[in-house]
């Protein structure tokens, strides 16, 4: 029976979580942090798709912008390894 690997991007492929820092970082004055949404996914009322969509709608950045901040983050180099040894 084949085996299949399911692996989170952000604190497992990345150590650090790319996306809360993105959102963090671009939108104006962290409105992205007080979205009502947050409290809703917090206490188990939304799903992360609308916690996300909610904040995404407060980001303001250039693709420029956008693309030089996440290739300041670096990849776990453990998780190279674990994928040649999963094939």
């Amino acid at each position: 029976m084949p085996i299949a690997y399911l692996c989170d991007f952000d604190g497992t492929i990345s150590p650090r979580d790319i996306g809360a820092s993105f959102v963090e970082r671009f939108s104006p004055e962290g409105a992205a942090a007080r979205v009502p949404e947050l409290e809703a996914w917090l206490a188990g009322r939304a799903g992360h798709r609308e916690l996300t969509r909610a904040q995404c709608a407060q980001v303001r950045a250039r693709e420029d912008e956008a693309l030089a901040f996440t290739r300041g983050f670096r990849l776990d180099p453990r998780f190279a390894p674990f994928v040649r040894e999963a094939l």
